[in-house]
C-alpha cells in the first residue's frame, strides 16, 4: 500500500470550519484564498501603440497590445490637408475606443477588487487618451495617476511599475521591492545582510536570520534521507537533477519536496520571517541572477 500524507498551509488563517464526509475532497475555503483582494490597470500609450497590462500582488500580466494605424506627422501624396487630417481623426478615435472598450471589458469584472487605473506613456497622448471620456465611468473614476515613461510595449509597463511607488505602496510588489532594496543597501555597507546557500545556511542554524529572502526562480529539489541504522536524516539538495538514491547507500528516501517549501519549514522552525521574491520586478531578477537568490537579514553578527 502507497501511503501518502500531505500538509497543506493556507495562505491566510482558515476560519471556515467543516467537518464533511464526502466523495471529494472541498476545496473552496483555499480557493476563495487564491482570489487577488485587489488588482491595478496598467495602461501605457502613444500616438502608435499602446499596452493593457494588470497587477496582481507582484505579478504583472499583459491583457492586449494595440497599434494605432495613424501616422503621427506624414500625409499621403495627393490628398487635401483637410481630408488627411479627418481621416487621422478618425483613426485616432478608433484606436482610442478599442483601448478604452478593452480596459472596460478587463477591469469591471473585477468589481471591488479594482484598486484603480495607472496611464503612462511618453508626450501628451496619455492625457488626450483620458480626455476622450471613452472609459467607462466606473474605470474612469479609478484613474489614481498619469505617469511618463520612455516605451509603450511591456518595458513599458515595468517602467510605470517602478515609477509608481507612491501609488503601488501598498501592493505586495513594492512591499517586496522594499525588502530587496533593503537588502542590498545592507549588504553594500557591510552591514546585517548576507547571501549565498552555504552562508545564509549557516545563520539560520545559528538562529541569526530576521529575514530569511529565496527566490521562487529556484527550482532545486530537497531529498530527506534516512539512515537505515540508526534513522539519522539527512538532507541533500539536488540542484540540477542528477541526484541518484543508489549513491547513498545505508539510506533510504523518506520523503521529496520543493527547496522553497525546505526554506519555509527551516525559517518556521527558528521564527524567521520567510520573504518569496519574485522576478517581475528588476530588483527581484537582480537578486536571483546576482545573488543566487537566497539573502539574510540578520539580528546579530558573529
Amino acid at each position: 500500500t502507497d501511503i501518502r500524507l500531505f500538509t497543506v498551509r493556507p495562505i491566510k488563517d482558515l476560519r471556515t470550519r467543516l467537518y464533511w464526509c464526502d466523495s471529494r475532497f472541498h476545496l473552496e475555503p483555499l480557493a476563495e484564498m487564491l482570489k487577488p483582494t485587489n488588482i491595478y490597470g496598467l495602461v501605457t500609450i502613444d500616438h502608435s501603440e499602446a499596452t493593457i497590462a494588470t497587477l496582481v500582488g507582484k505579478r504583472y500580466e499583459i491583457m492586449g497590445t494595440f497599434t494605432s494605424g495613424y501616422s503621427g506627422k506624414s500625409r499621403a501624396g495627393g490628398q487635401s490637408a483637410a481630408r488627411f487630417q479627418r481621416l487621422r481623426e478618425e483613426a485616432e478615435q478608433d484606436f482610442y475606443k478599442r483601448i478604452s472598450e478593452k480596459c472596460n471589458m478587463v477591469f469591471l469584472p473585477y468589481g471591488e477588487k479594482f484598486a484603480g487605473l495607472i496611464v503612462g506613456g511618453p508626450g501628451m497622448t496619455k492625457q488626450f487618451f483620458l480626455d476622450k471620456d471613452l472609459l467607462d465611468h466606473r474605470v474612469k473614476k479609478n484613474v489614481l495617476g498619469v505617469i511618463d515613461t520612455s516605451y509603450t510595449d511591456e518595458g513599458g509597463i515595468r517602467e510605470l511599475v517602478q515609477k509608481s511607488e507612491a501609488l503601488l505602496k501598498d501592493t505586495d510588489i513594492m512591499k517586496e521591492r522594499a525588502v530587496v532594496n533593503a537588502f542590498f543597501t545592507e549588504l553594500a555597507k557591510g552591514g546585517l545582510a548576507a547571501y549565498g546557500e552555504k552562508q545564509v545556511m549557516e545563520a539560520l542554524g545559528r538562529g541569526q536570520v530576521a529575514k530569511l529572502l529565496v527566490s521562487e526562480a529556484i527550482e532545486w529539489v530537497v531529498f530527506h534521507m534516512a539512515n537505515e541504522n540508526t534513522g539519522e536524516i539527512l538532507d541533500v539538495v539536488d540542484k540540477d537533477g542528477k541526484f541518484d538514491q543508489n549513491s547513498k547507500p545505508g539510506f533510504e528516501l523518506v520523503e521529496e519536496m520543493d527547496f522553497l517549501d525546505y526554506m519555509t519549514e527551516k525559517a518556521a522552525q527558528k521564527s524567521t520571517e520567510l520573504v518569496v521574491v519574485s522576478k517581475e520586478s528588476e530588483e527581484g531578477e537582480q537578486f536571483y541572477t546576482g545573488f543566487g537568490g537566497i539573502g539574510a537579514m540578520l539580528r546579530y553578527r558573529i
